[in-house]
């Protein structure tokens, strides 16, 4: 197992946590092969605190990128799966796209 700079509690996929830490197995399983999904899976699918936990998914991967690179520690691998500079410089321009398309009548444009 890679040494991890970030403390993180390493959940078991498929399991619920409680808000005092125990484990509650659920039938929810992540299938075998999924290590990204695995990682980043605290409890149920479809549970509503999934869009939260997706936030700070994010937030913990980046900070391990961080601390290992100041470290001059290499993070997980799995930890490197986080929007870049260069993600959002290309969302922007997609939005950028579809304004422009709207403002000439649905027209096709070119992103970028």
């Amino acid at each position: 197992m890679a040494s991890r700079v970030w403390p993180r509690r390493r959940h078991q996929a498929g399991t619920s946590y409680t808000a005092a830490g125990s484990s509650v197995r659920s039938s929810s399983t992540v299938p075998a092969g999924r290590a990204a999904a695995a990682r980043a899976s605290r409890i149920v699918k479809g549970h509503p605190e999934g869009f939260h936990e997706g936030f700070a998914n994010l937030y913990s991967d980046a900070a391990e990128a961080i601390a290992g690179r100041r470290a001059g520690v290499a993070p997980d691998p799995l930890a490197l799966h986080f929007p870049t500079a260069d993600d959002g410089y290309r969302g922007v321009a997609f939005v950028e796209a579809t304004i422009a398309s709207s403002e000439a009548g649905g027209a096709w444009t070119p992103v970028g």
